[in-house]
């Protein structure tokens, strides 16, 4: 299952243009998806349609159940300038 969620730039809130929209999955590595070890991937959609726009990365380091949100909100402040904590929940993806 994927999760997808919309940031609004602070200072561009109002110009849907500036909005990213992302999607955050655990997928199969060594260990399978959803469990202790499997690796978080992070990728921007499209809307209104959801599809990928490449690449679609992996969260760096060991994901663990406590470290998973940790690599989640660094990467994509690193490479995005998406503050995950202000970002809005608009659905799931299967």
């Amino acid at each position: 299952m994927q999760s997808i969620y919309v940031f609004k730039p602070p200072k561009t809130e109002k110009f849907t243009n500036t909005w990213i929209y992302y999607r955050v999955a655990s997928v199969d590595g060594e260990e399978p998806a959803g469990t202790l070890y499997a690796p978080i991937e992070i990728c921007r959609v499209t809307w209104p349609t959801f599809k990928d726009m490449p690449p679609a990365t992996n969260t760096p380091g060991i994901t663990g159940l406590e470290s998973a949100y940790e690599h989640q909100c660094r990467f994509l402040r690193e490479q995005w300038a998406v503050e995950h904590e202000e970002s809005v929940f608009i659905g799931f993806l299967q």
